[in-house]
């Protein structure tokens, strides 16, 4: 029996503490502290709920599970935190907080239990368990010729993610002004700290797919703004926003072009053309939203026809092509000079 197993798991572990604890070995009190944590998130895991065999809203037990892996993760960091020479368990065991915290947070927030709690008690545990995470995993990004620098810096990133889509979806249902203005802020650092420490060149679509969640944000405003000053200010936010994508386009090109047919699979392929269709379809509504504003307000000719010219680019593109990361990206260049030239003027 599964729990008979964890019971003398926990018994050995315990029994393990106490008699080092009788010789005063602390690396090894720390380190059993470490064993009794992951103990306690395989109970965790234990008590996912299932019902024909797909997983439930997030259960109680399992909370308390995890908070019983954090208190013991935690013991283990206090006896060796001003250990010096205790340093690498202290790494270890923050390494495996960290790991407990983000954990948790994917949990409640893919699995969120909205039966039995509000959708903001929810964003706000995730948010905490984020945090955390983060917190523990800072020890590890000051170390870049650790072997676990690479996997920290793309689950920092990771976490930013997470925490800039929660507070992005937050903006779109808030309805306080001020509420909404200081979850886009934070929603927008936490897209600018996941782009940081992501490479476009090791995974070219999240990073797209970051970006154009940022344009999301822009296009959002626009949909919300009711004045032609607002709309227009939010319809180039957001086309500035597309022009940063351009670099990481070029990258997917690169796939597309490759002599290495992994490089350019059919997945890859098919995901590249939805995410470029979607940043297409908000250029262009950016510049069909211009475009009208400008027609009414501007008394520059000149300016209303460049940004007609840069919608009629846009409309020629076919999303279909199999050249369409390439025709995107050279519409884009054509469209940030004209953009450029009018901004400069």
């Amino acid at each position: 029996d599964i729990k008979d197993l964890f019971r003398k798991c926990f018994e050995n572990f315990d029994a393990g503490i106490h008699a080092f604890e009788k010789i005063n070995d602390i690396s090894n009190i720390a380190l059993l502290h470490s064993n009794l944590g992951r103990l306690m998130r395989y109970y965790a895991q234990y008590y996912v709920p299932l019902v024909d065999g797909i997983r439930q809203e997030f259960s109680q037990q399992e909370r308390q599970s995890y908070h019983k892996a954090f208190d013991y993760y935690l013991r283990g960091l206090k006896l060796v935190e001003n250990r010096s020479d205790l340093f690498e368990i202290y790494r270890t065991l923050s390494w495996e907080l960290s790991n407990s915290y983000f954990a948790m947070a994917i949990s409640l927030q893919d699995y969120a239990p909205l039966s039995t709690m509000s959708q903001e008690d929810v964003e706000k545990e995730v948010i905490e368990c984020m945090t955390r995470a983060l917190k523990y995993l800072e020890v590890e990004l000051h170390y870049p010729s650790s072997n676990r620098y690479s996997l920290a810096k793309y689950r920092a990133g990771t976490i930013h993610h997470r925490l800039a889509s929660l507070l992005h979806n937050a903006f779109r249902t808030e309805e306080s002004k001020i509420r909404r203005k200081h979850l886009r802020s934070l929603a927008s650092l936490h897209y600018e700290k996941a782009l940081k420490l992501f490479s476009p060149h090791d995974n070219p679509l999240e990073y797209l797919r970051l970006l154009i969640e940022e344009v999301a944000l822009a296009d959002f405003e626009l949909q919300n703004a009711t004045d032609n000053p607002s709309r227009l200010k939010y319809s180039q936010q957001g086309l500035r926003a597309s022009f940063q994508c351009q670099e990481t386009i070029a990258i997917i090109d690169q796939h597309r072009i490759s002599p290495d047919p992994d490089d350019y699979n059919e997945i890859f392929a098919q995901e590249a053309q939805r995410l470029l269709s979607i940043l297409n379809g908000r250029i262009q509504t950016f510049l069909k939203e211009i475009v009208k504003i400008l027609k009414i307000t501007s008394s520059k000719k000149l300016i209303y026809e460049d940004y007609k010219e840069m919608y009629s680019i846009s409309l020629r593109l076919n999303d279909t092509s199999a050249t369409f990361p390439r025709d995107l990206y050279d519409a884009i260049e054509r469209l940030k000079k004209i953009y450029d030239k009018n901004t400069s003027d």
